[in-house]
């Protein structure tokens, strides 16, 4: 009785090509000739109403070329050269594959017709057809090119016609010829190739011995697709299918021609004809030995018949060790399909590994897999995260029983038993999850990354159901599927990995146009102030010369407007320093209040009417040390953002606080946050609010949730980072439709006085004159006049330098006692402060004054002139500021460096 094999086979469908290109016997040559060389496969089928009458092929093509028969002329018919002897396959005689490939054998032919009972045409099957459908019997995966490939290869130089390369295929009886070149050590180096198809489509564009004159270099198929004799036959599986090609050419690792592989060499591979045999002679000896086993009972049975008496112990020995020997043949063969199981699964598995892109995907086919093909009742992966409890926690579950199955399992967080190698035990609590499976397997999985390993799973029915062999391969799926795990995290951190560099990237491009930006900026304030300075001081001295009458009055008008429009431009330029961040942080003892105060107006107008601001001021508000116009650039930013979050109106609280933090409530808040006293600014919007996605992010430079183009994703870094200079910690709150609180803790200085405050709003003050000498460094000349001129009014000696070198000859030339030097901060050749340094040691008891618009970071980060022992006056200045700033230095008890810079 023969084997069943249906259960691997592929069926008639798989193998039938139904609608194959067909012919009428009246039909010419060229037409149907034309046919073959645009069709896919390689022959025409010639029918006489549904009948088949004949079969002509690519093959033939060739051979009447070589042998002239297609000179005939136009008018040839396919009846006249098609084969009408052809080899069919009766659709009642199909039992299956091995049927088609008998014929294919016995007859040495690539196509076979199907028909039914009344001779008509049903379809056809290839070798391709039975190649493609073979593919899932995987045994191609373990062989490798050499043991199949054909050594004797046609080939000939490019230079010959393709006439010549037919007549090579007609003599020789091959479906193509290789192109090659030969070196003077006689050596082959392929560089194309020619098919049968090839001919075709050449003959149906040009006729008759017009393909002498083509030379075979010129139309041959390219680029060639190499393989090396140890490459395996998955991969010429995998090259025939991507290239759809039906031969590939083998060649040494030096380049060298070697042989070549069609697919009629990989379906004789694949023919599972030899597993037929196989399974069909075990079937074999089983009958020969039931057959035996009857025969020794039927002899026993006879000598019984004369022996009763004396043979009746040897007769019950015989049959018992028959039994046995059956017994021990049924479990060796179960074991053998047990083991085919297995393999058929880690094949399976094999696949999925390689077409993975997702773990937990691949956790659940792994899983499927192993029930589906293997036949196992229950599969499902653990991953231990907890180290304390060693809680295995399962992420991937299939099996035959129920989902309420896999609830107990999810609920019971089954803790392992990692061993070192794979150990079968028997079901206990809390494994026990269905009383259908007698016996399980647990297999390490050693992932990288993960501080413990997890499991896979296996359970059976059957109890003992794990031989030796089978546990050895299912050790090789757990490691498998490990390399597998390990590779994919690998490739998803490399492209993480390189998704940061990429952002990396283009963060430094815009820092760097940011950086560009805002240098044009510097310089630009820089310049400007100067300007200003010039306006604002000459508008002062038109404005103190003017007489009290009628007619000045309008000249004072216009003058003082112009002062106005220079004050505006003044703080355009303030606005440039701060966003070129080349301003130098002014320091000082401040009342928050009057900072949120100071800028109420400007945000009622910058929020828009539809957003409603309240503010919430502490009466008695501690004292800060910070800089005042950072600060409000601070609430500016917040305010902006919050009315960005309010796109439909809202409302936005900004409030100052009194806040202690005691000792017992240190560990709920930050770690930057230490015990004591801070005045807390809190912003806060009931706009649309944030995930804690976005809030991990929102202080990164350059980070937006904003369109493109309508956000630099420096507001909040900016605001983070003015904070943090102010020696401050800044936290927020927020849910999504509910709003967002940003709250800044800035310390609180227990010990100032009311008097050390500083105030922003300007008083007018009488200024005294004074006789003192004074040395103004300037290089602009235009500033050194009117500096000149104000305090020469006011009384002071005035000396005059250029320059830092004119200035340090001046000093050292100069007997007198020089009072105090006004010198300018960016000069040509030294800075003020490098002039500044120096001049000390020569006049230790010299007071200085430093003026500028514009400070490189330089001045940020020496120390030496930090503190409240600087002073500055920022240019532009007024002649009342100019006045007042150096009275203020002179009468100084002792002597004071000043650093004036905006």
């Amino acid at each position: 009785m023969p084997v069943t094999t249906t259960n691997f086979l592929p069926s008639l469908e798989d193998i039938l090509d139904s609608h194959p290109l067909t012919v009428a016997l009246n039909d010419s040559f060229e037409h149907v000739l034309n046919l073959l060389s645009q069709a896919q496969g390689s022959c025409a089928l010639v029918m006489e109403g549904p009948r088949l009458a004949g079969i002509f092929t690519q093959r033939d093509v060739v051979k009447l070329m070589a042998s002239r028969e297609l000179l005939k002329g136009e008018e040839l018919k396919i009846a006249e050269v098609m084969s009408s002897d052809v080899v069919t396959l009766n659709l009642a005689m199909f039992q299956d594959i091995f049927t088609a490939l008998t014929l294919f054998h016995a007859h040495h032919i690539r196509h076979l017709p199907v028909i039914d009972s009344q001779a008509h045409l049903i379809g056809i099957i290839t070798l391709d057809s039975i190649r493609r459908a073979l593919q899932p019997v995987n045994l191609i995966k373990f062989r490798q090119v050499k043991e199949v490939m054909s050594s004797h290869v046609i080939y000939t130089s490019p230079t010959t016609s393709v006439l010549e390369v037919n007549n090579l295929m007609a003599k020789h009886g091959v479906s193509c010829v290789v192109l090659a070149e030969i070196n003077q050590e006689a050596m082959v180096y392929p560089k194309g190739i020619i098919t049968e198809r090839d001919i075709v489509r050449l003959h149906s564009q040009r006729r008759g011995n017009s393909l002498s004159e083509i030379t075979a270099g010129t139309v041959m198929s390219q680029p060639l697709h190499f393989l090396k004799p140890k490459d395996t036959l998955w991969e010429v599986e995998q090259a025939m299918s991507q290239y759809g090609v039906r031969r590939l050419v083998v060649v040494t690792e030096d380049e060298e021609l070697a042989g070549i592989v069609t697919q009629t060499s990989l379906v004789k591979i694949l023919d599972p004809v030899e597993m037929f045999s196989s399974m069909e002679a075990l079937q074999q000896t089983v009958q020969r030995l039931e057959s035996e086993k009857l025969d020794l009972l039927q002899n026993r049975n006879r000598d019984l018949k004369r022996l009763v008496k004396e043979r009746t112990l040897e007769l019950e020995q015989a049959i018992q060790q028959t039994q046995s020997e059956l017994q021990e043949r049924q479990r060796a063969e179960a074991a053998l399909r047990r083991v085919s199981r297995v393999r058929d699964m880690l094949s399976k598995a094999t696949e999925a590994l390689l077409k993975a892109t997702e773990e937990v995907t691949l956790w659940k086919e792994i899983c499927r897999i192993a029930v589906e093909e293997g036949g196992y009742r229950l599969a499902w992966v653990g991953l231990v995260e907890n180290v304390e409890s060693a809680k295995m926690i399962p992420v991937a579950y299939f099996g035959t029983e129920t989902d309420a199955d896999y609830q107990t399992l999810l609920e019971a967080q089954t803790p392992p038993n990692l061993k070192a190698e794979a150990e079968v035990n028997h079901f206990a609590p809390p494994y026990n999850l269905c009383s259908a499976c007698g016996s399980s397997i647990e297999l390490p999985l050693l992932l990288s990354g993960e501080r413990l390993p997890g499991t896979l799973n296996i359970c059976a029915k059957e109890p003992d159901a794990f031989d030796p062999e089978e546990i050895k391969l299912l050790e090789k799926l757990a490691g498998n599927l490990t390399y597998g795990i390990n590779a994919l995290r690998t490739r998803h951190e490399r492209e993480e990995a390189k998704e940061a560099l990429l952002q990396s990237q283009e963060q430094f491009r815009q820092a760097q146009k940011l950086e560009a930006v805002g240098r044009l900026a510097g310089g630009v304030a820089h310049d400007f102030n100067n300007i200003l300075t010039s306006i604002l001081c000459s508008s002062d001295l038109v404005l103190q010369s003017l007489p009290t009458t009628s007619e000045a009055l309008l000249v004072t008008e216009e003058i003082t407007e112009i002062k106005k429009e220079a004050l505006q431009a003044a703080n355009l330029t303030r606005q440039l320093l701060a966003f070129s961040r080349r301003q130098v942080l002014n320091f000082r003892l401040l009342n928050l209040n009057e900072t949120v105060q100071n800028v109420e107006k400007m945000l009622r107008r910058l929020i828009g009417e539809d957003i409603e601001l309240g503010v919430k001021l502490e009466p008695q508000l501690g004292t800060i040390k910070s800089d005042a116009g950072q600060l409000e650039q601070v609430i500016l930013n917040l305010a902006v953002n919050a009315r960005d979050a309010m796109p439909s109106g809202g409302k936005l609280v900004i409030e100052t606080i009194n806040f202690e933090i005691k000792p017992e409530q240190v560990s709920q808040f930050s770690p930057k946050l230490k015990q004591g006293s801070y005045v807390i600014l809190s912003v806060r919007d009931t706009g649309t609010g944030m995930t804690p996605e976005t809030l991990a992010h929102i202080f990164e430079p350059f980070f937006t949730t904003k369109e493109p183009g309508k956000g630099t994703g420096l507001g909040l870094s900016t605001v983070y980072e003015i904070v943090e200079q102010s020696g401050g910690y800044i936290v927020v709150e927020s849910q999504l439709e509910l709003g967002t609180n940003f709250k800044i803790y800035l310390p609180l200085l227990t010990d100032a006085l009311p008097e050390m405050l500083e105030t922003t709003k300007q008083v007018t003050t009488f200024v005294p004159a004074g006789t003192e000498t004074i040395l103004i460094v300037e290089d602009e000349e235009r500033i050194r006049y009117v500096m000149s001129k104000i305090l020469t009014r006011e009384g002071y000696h005035i000396l005059k330098a250029a320059g830092p070198e004119e200035a340090l000859t001046l000093s050292r030339d100069y007997v007198e006692p020089i009072h105090i030097v006004i010198t300018d901060m960016l000069m040509p050749g030294m800075n003020g402060l490098e002039l500044t340094k120096r001049m000390v040691e020569m006049r230790p008891t010299t007071k200085f004054l430093l003026m500028s618009g514009y400070s490189e970071s330089t001045l940020q980060t020496d120390k030496a002139w930090q503190e409240d022992v600087i002073h500055f006056l920022p240019k532009p200045f007024t002649m009342e500021s100019l006045k007042s700033k150096v009275r203020q230095v002179l009468d100084q008890s002792q002597p004071l460096l000043a650093l004036t810079i905006s």
